[in-house]
């Protein structure tokens, strides 16, 4: 691999960590559980209807729509509990935080075909 080619990868892995980190951090800063559920839950979600919306899905098979269900709800709830967990200022709750972090970045690369 190039270094380019690396460069290039690790970008686009921090970019969808984005989601998870910005749910956390809300999390961590306001102290509100519900704000940083709601960031967690939110880009994800908007991701999803995004999808749908640009591939005309709406009439998709049963099995696409299963696989769809549990790929974008593990999505949703890694990114809500991300910032579920951020929110608590534990020490043991921060690295849960942070290992939703690396479960969403995980279940987003496995989506990718």
């Amino acid at each position: 691999m190039e270094p380019m080619q690396f460069l290039t990868s690790l970008g686009h892995l921090l970019l969808v960590a984005i989601f998870p980190v910005s749910a956390a951090a809300a999390g961590w800063f306001t102290k509100n559980r519900i704000t940083a559920i709601v960031t967690g839950i939110l880009p994800p979600l908007l991701l999803v209807i995004l999808v749908i919306v640009n591939t005309g899905s709406f009439a998709a098979s049963r099995d696409w729509l299963k696989d769809a269900a549990v790929y974008y709800s593990g999505l949703i709830l890694t990114g809500g509990l991300a910032g579920f967990f951020a929110s608590y200022h534990e020490r043991l709750r921060l690295v849960a935080a942070f290992g939703c972090v690396i479960l969403f970045v995980l279940i987003f690369l496995s989506g990718i075909r």
